[in-house]
């Protein structure tokens, strides 16, 4: 065995960073799995880990001690000493992505390389012929490559049972819905874009009211300058019609019940209502796509809204080379993120409009490629409806147009 297959060190390093952060812990859950490590104590250490984060649990020295008494492996992983060294072995987890990546790569190139040297005796045998030649190679290609992302499916192998896609509908009704069928669309990304104060906000805003209210879980991601605090009283608007307390009877009973409605301890908005806030700092889509996938691991959601997409930074390098290719950066893992999480993801996006009327994304030409469902919104100052159109549908038509009410005193979209 090459010493460049494996790497106490690197094993270490990726287990430390599982004890020093629960986000590093499920981050590392999500790449590699116990037996990708080479040290037999390095395993039962992970299997631990993965059991911790599967139930949710927090993973630190004493519950990973625990875990390992309750399954009999505490003396085989070295005891107290040896779990404080693997804790204090790294200063930082903030590469622990980049060690798992590396340890299953390293898995990866062991699994192959002991396949190759089978398939290599069996060919110095003087019975292996040309056949038996196909049939190890054809093996080799389902075992040892099964680290690659890519793999071969039979339609016998899908489950065609349920409706063909699903979604989470947009609280616009059936017009808006059945563009795609379903609303949003699970695993899929949707756009939501305008001109700057043209509504993709308050479009967001009122598609999760309605999912709340349906008793969906709603992660919402506030990227812009809107805080927390404000966006609740943008939901309030849209509820009642005012954010602060008015003066009539029967507005200040619709305000009320409003904020009884947000405030019930056992309503959907306690429980089933979450805002990632981005404006100060944490706003690159490298640490949220981290943070969210580990609570969606405990606590599984079912939309996630991101508001909005110019304003989600990247810390890759490429994102060096300005705002177009940080935004394809973006793009590019909120499209993956949606697949893995299985869930829709509705993005907010500024568009830009030229001297002759055409509006473009700004900056996110990729982004919107990526999409499965674009929608523009376009509203006249002081006009009474609002303009959506369905730019790009990859479940049916597009280029169409339709129009929404628009109210003026909730400052809302209206079915």
């Amino acid at each position: 065995m090459t010493e460049t297959n494996f790497s106490y060190e690197l094993e270490m390093s990726t287990l430390g960073s599982a004890l020093l952060s629960d986000r590093a812990a499920a981050e590392i859950c999500e790449i590699v799995k116990p037996s990708d490590f080479y040290r037999p104590s390095h395993r039962l250490i992970m299997a631990a880990i993965s059991e911790l984060v599967s139930k949710g649990e927090a993973v630190d020295l004493e519950t990973l001690r625990d875990r390992l008494k309750a399954k009999g492996n505490y003396a085989h992983v070295g005891g107290e000493d040896y779990l404080i060294q693997v804790a204090e072995f790294v200063p930082s987890p903030a590469n622990s992505g980049t060690y798992a990546r590396q340890i299953k790569e390293k898995s990866w190139r062991r699994e192959s390389r002991e396949q190759l040297v089978r398939l290599c005796e069996e060919f110095g045998d003087e019975d292996f012929d040309a056949d038996d030649l196909a049939v190890k190679l054809a093996s080799l290609g389902d075992n040892a490559l099964k680290g690659l992302t890519g793999r071969f499916i039979r339609p016998q192998d899908i489950d065609f049972s349920g409706p063909s896609r699903k979604g989470v509908r947009t609280g616009y009704g059936p017009k808006i819905d059945g563009f795609t069928q379903v609303g949003y669309v699970s695993g899929q990304v949707t756009v939501i874009a305008a001109t700057a104060k043209g509504g993709k906000s308050t479009w967001m805003i009122g598609s999760a009211i309605h999912a709340v209210r349906e008793g969906k879980k709603v992660f919402y991601a506030v990227f812009a300058d809107l805080s927390p605090r404000e966006l609740m009283f943008r939901i309030v608007r849209q509820m009642c019609g005012w954010e602060e307390k008015p003066w009539g009877k029967a507005e200040v009973e619709k305000w009320d019940a409003a904020w009884e409605e947000i405030n019930d301890p056992y309503g959907g908005w306690q429980t089933n209502f979450q805002i990632y806030d981005a404006t100060e700092k944490g706003n690159d889509i490298e640490s949220f796509t981290v943070q969210f996938m580990a609570e969606h691991f405990r606590n599984p959601q079912e939309v996630l809204f991101m508001d909005y997409l110019q304003e989600i930074e990247s810390t890759s390098k490429q994102a060096m080379k300005g705002q177009t290719a940080t935004i394809e950066i973006v793009g590019s893992k909120c499209a993956k993120l949606a697949k893995k999480a299985d869930i829709p993801i509705v993005i907010g996006s500024q568009v830009t409009q030229d001297s002759n009327g055409k509006l473009t994304t700004k900056y996110a030409t990729a982004t919107q490629e990526k999409a499965a469902w674009v929608l523009f919104l376009h509203r006249e100052d002081h006009a009474n409806e609002a303009t959506v159109l369905c730019a790009y549908n990859r479940f049916g038509e597009q280029k169409t147009k339709t129009t929404l009410p628009w109210n003026k005193t909730r400052v809302a979209f209206c079915e």
